[in-house]
């Protein structure tokens, strides 16, 4: 398996996602929209890393 040495990683950054999307419901609405919509996952991220710069200077 490719990620067998990084599951810790991979968990940690799979736990970190799921609360930050929990706490920007926003977000994971607008996440939801554009992964609907066929978005690549390089857009996905950037929406997201934009959506908390926003969410950053409220």
């Amino acid at each position: 398996m490719l990620l067998h040495g990084r599951q810790p990683q991979v968990r940690w950054a799979v736990l970190n996602v799921a609360m930050l999307l929990r706490r920007h419901s926003a977000i994971h609405d607008k996440l939801a929209a554009a992964m609907s919509r066929g978005d690549s996952v390089g857009s996905c991220l950037a929406l997201v890393e934009e959506e908390l710069r926003r969410a950053a200077d409220i």
